[in-house]
């Protein structure tokens, strides 16, 4: 048996063969299409409360910005200065350059990073 639906509300399948019969295919077929509308009725209620909080200005969770966390005690968005220094580097050298005093690439960006780091270890 298996059941779909949300909250108690929904509909019961009782499993049965899936042989390769007409009314094997059409039970199959079905619940594809119940499996299919559960899948897209979850998406939009998830958007749907995924909107509703950043309306409110609350974090919906996820991945938070390098240089920001999400402080739960005020809710909002605190930068971590750490952080902040590294995002401000990256803007410095991709909008003004570095000592070249040349914009630089997201490659040639990444390699600067990725000396920094080595050189902080």
């Amino acid at each position: 048996m298996r059941r779909c639906g949300f909250k108690g509300d929904g509909f019961i399948f009782v499993q049965g063969s899936n042989d390769d019969t007409p009314e094997g295919k059409l039970q199959s077929n079905i619940l594809a299409t119940f499996a299919e509308y559960e899948r897209e009725a979850i998406k939009l209620r998830t958007v749907t409360g995924k909107k509703k909080l950043a309306k409110a200005g609350k974090y919906s969770g996820g991945s938070q910005p390098f240089g920001h966390r999400w402080g739960d005690e005020k809710e909002e968005w605190v930068v971590r200065e750490d952080e902040a220094k590294i995002v401000k580097l990256i803007f410095q050298w991709y909008v003004y350059g570095d000592e070249s005093e040349k914009p630089l690439g997201m490659v040639r960006i990444a390699e600067k990073l990725t000396e920094l780091g080595n050189t902080h270890t």
